[in-house]
């Protein structure tokens, strides 16, 4: 087995452990690699936003009909606004010796290390995007707009990494979904709310007047959102502290965001 860590600077010599902030079970600093097999999904400039995934053994068949081909094995989906920067920009291909890691997350291929680690190897990559292609096995979709899928595929039973969506285009208004409220159930500025329609529980957040609405229950773990502190314009999750944007949806572990929605108000 391979792993490797890919940067845009060719100069690193040792890889020093560092905070893994998104990761709140590790209480250590590590060094990060990925495997050889989900190397693809790194190979964009870094602060690129992309939606990748891929059938695992609790996956639907109605999800690999729907979102999966013949053809492909995995889907790595990237914003055309990054395609020309995903062309252009030259990485460089950190190879560790896989002994030294341990595995973290098989689904992404995340393995850490506690210790710092020097490179067993380099290798420069000038045309990112055609390695990609190259490798065969990957569906490499250019779409103006990440934001439905990223739902859809978070949503659904496949495998799956969403990585730098805070860079991505905002989901388009056509397409934000709207609930309505009664106003007995619309909390006091800087307050949360939790409503309840159809089953469905909703966070129904005041910042300064402006109202809010992302879903209640966090999908890490099962909190109730509306019982979280709000900080800034975000809430955090009272069981883990991790943090979710009440105006985007977006969460510190990209991953789990929840849907927002637009509130109407019902007098």
């Amino acid at each position: 087995m391979r792993i490797f860590h890919v940067s845009e600077d060719p100069t690193i010599e040792i890889f020093h452990p560092r905070p893994a902030t998104a990761f709140a079970e590790l209480k250590k600093d590590v060094v990060f690699a990925v495997s050889e097999t989900l190397l693809h999904n790194y190979l964009l400039p870094r602060d690129c936003p992309r939606v990748t995934f891929y059938a695992g053994h609790t996956t639907s068949e109605d999800d690999k009909v729907k979102f999966l081909s013949d053809e492909f094995e995995y889907v790595l989906a990237i914003e055309e606004k990054w395609l020309e920067k995903a062309i252009s920009t030259t990485l460089y291909l950190y190879e560790f010796d896989a002994a030294s890691f341990e595995i973290l997350d098989k689904v992404a291929g995340y393995f850490i290390s506690y210790e710092s680690q020097t490179p067993i190897g380099k290798t420069i990559l000038s045309q990112p995007i055609q390695a990609i292609k190259d490798r065969g096995n990957i569906d490499l979709k250019i779409l103006d707009n990440l934001q439905d899928l990223a739902q859809n595929i978070t949503d659904s039973s496949l495998n799956f990494s969403i990585i730098r969506m805070r860079n991505a285009q905002p989901t388009r208004l056509d397409s934000k979904k709207k609930i309505s409220v009664p106003l007995k159930y619309i909390p006091k500025p800087q307050q949360t709310s939790i409503f309840i329609q159809g089953g469905k529980e909703y966070c129904i957040v005041n910042l300064n007047g402006e109202i809010y609405a992302i879903d209640n229950i966090c999908p890490h773990q099962g909190a109730s959102l509306g019982l979280g502190e709000i900080k800034g314009e975000e809430i955090l999750c009272p069981l883990h502290q991790w943090r979710f944007n009440v105006k985007t949806g977006e969460c510190n572990v990209e991953k789990y965001c929840v849907e927002r929605y637009e509130v109407e108000i019902m007098e």
